[in-house]
């Protein structure tokens, strides 16, 4: 009953043995009963269990993470400038959003434009966000919005605080970690068809990265992708791809002008 409440719910249980994570690196134990949390509580005791639908998973508070209970991976969160609230993972020494970026200011203050036509969209030559098919209702809440190249390489800064749009070198990193691009990306995907079409080939979510194919915008202002690709743009005009058919990272220039998701990393 619980995977089919909307949000974050938290539950509890009396535990008659230590609760493990099943985890190399991080475990978390805990004797006892775990109480009812509660889940507007930012700092919730070490041991409080909840359902997050986001991802479908139960998960720990060890203190400082929260770490799936089936998986392994450790969580926290970030906000930006607007009050969006993102959910975090730690994958190898870095940590990545595991939504897509959502603003519509820069660190800043100023405001990211939203060009809605075609020809504005062609045009630009600042940064600019658009959401897909110009339809935030029905695409904000599961894609966040599509950021053009200039956005992307704004000094003032795109990405929350203390957070940066990636370089290649971090995908590298990233891909290198999870074992190799064959494989590395399957774990980045979100399980399931829900937002993925079929077949949605080798997707695993290890990492608890949660991408999902939220397309893209291109150059001339057409919308496209969405269901297919999860188009991550990072630094230098260039983006990284998941695809519900295949893996691959992609390195194209001068894609300043397109439109593409943001997953933002930790300074």
């Amino acid at each position: 009953m619980l995977p089919g409440f909307p949000g974050i719910l938290f539950y509890s249980a009396l535990l008659l043995f230590p609760l493990a994570i099943f985890s190399q690196s991080e475990i978390m134990e805990v004797d006892g009963a775990i109480t009812l949390g509660d889940s507007e509580n930012s700092s919730p005791k070490p041991g409080t269990i909840r359902y997050n639908s986001a991802i479908k998973d139960f998960e720990g508070w060890n203190g400082t993470f929260w770490i799936s209970l089936t998986r392994g991976f450790k969580q926290g969160s970030v906000s930006d400038i607007d009050g969006n609230s993102y959910r975090t993972v730690i994958i190898g020494t870095q940590e990545w959003m595991a939504e897509n970026l959502n603003t519509s200011r820069y660190q800043n203050g100023d405001e990211i434009p939203n060009t809605i036509s075609n020809q504005g969209w062609t045009g630009l030559t600042s940064g600019s966000y658009a959401y897909y098919d110009n339809l935030p209702g029905n695409y904000e809440d599961s894609y966040g919005k599509l950021y053009n190249g200039y956005a992307m390489n704004d000094g003032r800064g795109l990405c929350p605080t203390g957070w940066s749009v990636p370089e290649l070198s971090d995908w590298t990193a990233l891909i290198n970690y999870l074992g190799g691009l064959e494989i590395a990306m399957g774990k980045l995907k979100e399980t399931g068809f829900e937002y993925w079409e079929v077949p949605n080939l080798n997707a695993t979510n290890e990492s608890g990265f949660t991408g999902r194919p939220g397309g893209y915008r291109a150059d001339n202002g057409n919308f496209s992708g969405e269901g297919i690709w999860g188009l991550f743009g990072f630094l230098n005009s260039s983006f990284a791809s998941l695809n519900t058919q295949n893996n691959d990272l992609l390195l194209f220039g001068d894609i300043l002008k397109y439109g593409f998701s943001v997953r933002c990393l930790k300074d």
